[in-house]
């Protein structure tokens, strides 16, 4: 195989890894009623606030994230998406939100942050952007070649591969030799 067939085969296979750990974290709230499936997009995280959850968007360099001096909190974390579920086993079933502990306060506001940012949706999302990138070469490992592309436009595709695996630099498997 080729030096660039090496790194498109390698790419792909980062790009399966992310996407189970993505599919793992997209999980339906613990306590909904039935057997309800994930979004297939994704759960999306996002940052809530007050008593009816309003979305909102902190700025992580303020101390909104701080409880006031009734120890409520300003900001928590929670899914967009809704489930079915029940307080008590005669309570009737109403839509409730995943939430990260209840508040924030078990989980440092930048690490909340990154979640939002980076929640199973977007990470998918974000998977799907670069496969349709090494797609678009129209690479085949039975052919090991790149059929879609003349020199001019391979050699432009294929230093934007190089430079999206960069991300990668420092994994097991990563060959200097693919910085661009």
């Amino acid at each position: 195989m080729s030096d660039t067939a090496d790194l498109i085969t390698w790419y792909r296979t980062r790009l399966d890894n992310i996407e189970r750990w993505a599919r793992a974290a997209n999980q339906v709230y613990t306590y909904a009623e039935g057997s309800p499936a994930p979004p297939e997009s994704g759960v999306h995280w996002t940052w809530v606030k007050g008593e009816n959850w309003t979305p909102t968007n902190p700025d992580p360099v303020t101390e909104e994230f701080v409880g006031d001096a009734t120890g409520e909190w300003r900001v928590n974390l929670a899914t967009v998406e809704e489930w079915p579920s029940r307080i008590s086993s005669v309570s009737p079933a109403r839509p409730t939100r995943q939430t990260y502990a209840g508040t924030i306060e078990e989980m440092d506001p930048s690490a909340a942050g990154h979640i939002v940012l980076h929640d199973p949706a977007a990470v998918l999302r974000r998977v799907a952007a670069e496969r349709a990138v090494l797609d678009l070469w129209g690479y085949s490992d039975e052919h090991a070649e790149f059929p879609n592309y003349d020199g001019g436009h391979a050699g432009a595709l294929e230093d934007v591969v190089r430079a999206l695996a960069q991300q990668f630099a420092g994994e097991p498997g990563y060959r200097e030799e693919w910085t661009p």
